[in-house]
């Protein structure tokens, strides 16, 4: 694994934090497990066990976990100012 992958693994298991954490996100963004799962290329079951801390994702989910919930983070900001 080369140093910048291995940064950016790191930064995605800062920005996923707990599986609930993550939840708490992707929920306040309007999205279900399901269409996480469609962003990550998994099941929503797997979603789900990695949410409530059943499962561990692989380092590329973990990173790409990262990236949906940055473009949920990014969604939920921009819907707050337009509202605001």
């Amino acid at each position: 694994m080369e140093l910048d992958q291995i940064d950016r693994l790191i930064a995605a298991r800062k920005k996923i934090g707990s599986g609930a954490t993550a939840r708490q996100l992707r929920e306040a963004a309007g999205f279900t497990q399901a269409d996480l799962a469609a962003e990550l290329g998994i099941t929503a079951s797997a979603v789900s066990r990695m949410e409530s801390g059943l499962r561990m994702p692989r380092p590329a989910t973990l990173i790409r976990w990262a990236d949906a919930l940055q473009r949920m983070e990014e969604r939920l900001q921009s819907s707050i100012g337009s509202v605001a």
